[in-house]
């Protein structure tokens, strides 16, 4: 029997013949800050995927920041220490919109930002899926290559790409 699961819960409870809640876990128990509760986030940051998924073309973060501006009112930017076209990304963002910046260095402290925000706009990458794990509804804005591909239902997923063209 083939199986097309565009949903990652769906397709770890077939390839773990998992029952019930198949959505990862995260075993820490995260805090709030007080600096962030209540307010929006935006973290740009992306990993060795996004290439693949299309986040190092020029139309893709034009997109993102057309997005941001209609959609997002006032935010903090969580800044990584990335050396690449991810860094360049949240420092245009930086430059466009000039929000406040919060930084994180561990994965706990990502952790207690996702948990701390009112809402969080994201990329499709390790921050959507802790905030999957932490059960934290989030916007994952992508570019279509990344779209339907694996998704975690408790996120929002939309593809820039196509809603801007």
């Amino acid at each position: 029997v083939e199986h097309n699961f565009h949903i990652l819960d769906g397709y770890f409870q077939s390839l773990f013949r998992l029952e019930g809640d198949a959505r990862p876990k995260v075993y820490y128990e995260p805090r709030i800050i007080e600096h962030i509760r209540g307010k929006n986030i935006v973290d740009p940051s992306f990993g060795p995927a996004g290439k693949a998924n299309g986040y190092y073309e020029a139309d893709f973060h034009d997109k993102l920041i057309d997005y941001i501006r209609a959609n997002v009112p006032e935010f903090v930017l969580i800044p990584h220490k990335h050396t690449h076209v991810s860094g360049d990304l949240q420092e245009r963002i930086g430059r466009v919109f000039g929000p406040e910046l919060y930084s994180v260095g561990t994965i706990g402290e990502l952790a207690d930002v996702l948990f701390s925000a009112k809402k969080r706009y994201l990329m499709y990458s390790g921050s959507a899926s802790l905030s999957a794990a932490l059960r934290l509804p989030s916007t994952v804005l992508c570019n279509r290559k990344a779209v339907p591909n694996f998704q975690y239902s408790v996120n929002d997923y939309i593809d820039l790409m196509r809603q801007y063209d």
